[in-house]
């Protein structure tokens, strides 16, 4: 099965490379002008931001009181940013990653899912900052757009609809738990109906809803667990952020903090509402449209969006692959040993 899946990653990670092979190109030749010390910091950037997302995710699992080693989650980390775009699921497939990581350390899967529930709340909820910074800016010095408010109340709909169950579990654990179990049993026994979908336990919503009890009520006894996941989370916009004012560096171009965290934040609004991989297509028009109405060249905008994916999606998603690889061979090794 892990052979066939390995198979499966080398055709996605080639049919990925053909069919945007002309962006790649585009990429390779405008870095060919730009200033290489800058690019190569850049580079180094995008380790030390895998680097970020595994004490991210471990952070977490410490805050839970489950604590799991930066060391364990490193390999899945930067596998993570592979699946994303190589499996159709998109994050979805990440967050399956990295809990399968976590339950082969020790955790089993309703903790591993709740680690990622915690984590992209977290995520989103610092992207959320960045957001209003650039919807701020562009509200004072630019008319903002329909499509940026749309976008922008459906992200924000979905993590305070997150953040509502998490503090209603951390307040009143037991109503939530049972409230929570009350909703999902039935969906559950529907499920298993399924023959495909045999494996769900019967007592599946108990289970998680017992898991989510815990979880708040360590969170409520130790809210201070959750300053540093917070800390990770602004780490992770102020790497990306850092990355795209040195592309504008490498190419001999100053912006404002004003302009960069508006086009940022649009561009990363609809890479996280697009429906491409990782938003591919759409976050370079976004951040190209909104730094040229914000004054800058719209070839500089076009040559700074382009390097700036190539740094921060086309380069992790190369280094990637090998860490995926490696992931299934660790998988299929310790599958062997046991």
């Amino acid at each position: 099965m892990r052979r066939i899946l390995l198979w499966l990653a080398l055709v996605g990670f080639l049919v990925v490379l053909v069919t945007r092979f002309a962006e790649l190109e585009r990429i390779v030749s405008v870095v060919r002008s730009a200033h290489i010390a800058y690019i190569l910091l850049g580079a180094l950037l995008q380790l030390a931001f895998v680097a970020n997302q595994a004490a991210f995710y471990a952070s977490v699992s410490r805050a839970l009181g489950r604590p799991l080693s930066v060391r364990v989650l490193l390999l899945p980390a930067a596998a993570y940013n592979f699946a994303v775009i190589a499996v159709p699921s998109g994050n979805v497939s990440g967050a399956m990653l990295m809990s399968a990581a976590a339950v082969r350390a020790g955790l089993d899967s309703v903790e591993a899912a709740l680690m990622n529930v915690i984590y992209y709340i977290f995520d989103y909820g610092a992207f959320l900052l960045m957001l209003g910074v650039g919807l701020v800016y562009l509200h004072v010095f630019h008319d903002l757009q329909t499509a940026e408010l749309v976008a922008s109340a459906i992200l924000l709909a979905g993590v305070l609809l997150a953040l509502a169950l998490l503090a209603a579990a951390v307040v009143w654990p037991e109503r939530a738990c049972a409230l929570l179990d009350r909703l999902c049993s039935p969906i559950v026994r529907r499920l298993r109906r399924f023959r495909r979908l045999e494996g769900i336990p019967e007592n599946w919503a108990a289970a998680v809803a017992q898991s989510l009890r815990a979880a708040a009520l360590a969170l409520r006894r130790y809210p201070t667990r959750m300053v540093v996941p917070a800390v990770h989370a602004l780490l992770v916009e102020g790497i990306t952020v850092l990355t795209l004012y040195i592309v504008f560096l490498a190419f001999g171009q100053t912006v404002s903090f004003g302009v960069l965290m508006a086009g940022y934040a649009m561009g990363m609004l609809f890479m996280i509402v697009s429906v491409t991989p990782q938003g591919i297509g759409f976050v370079e028009g976004a951040m190209v449209l909104v730094f040229s109405s914000l004054g800058v060249e719209r070839e500089v905008a076009a040559v700074v969006a382009l390097v700036y994916r190539g740094l921060t999606l086309w380069l992790p998603f190369v280094l990637g692959f090998v860490a995926f690889r490696r992931v299934m061979v660790a998988d299929g090794t310790d599958a062997a040993a046991s």
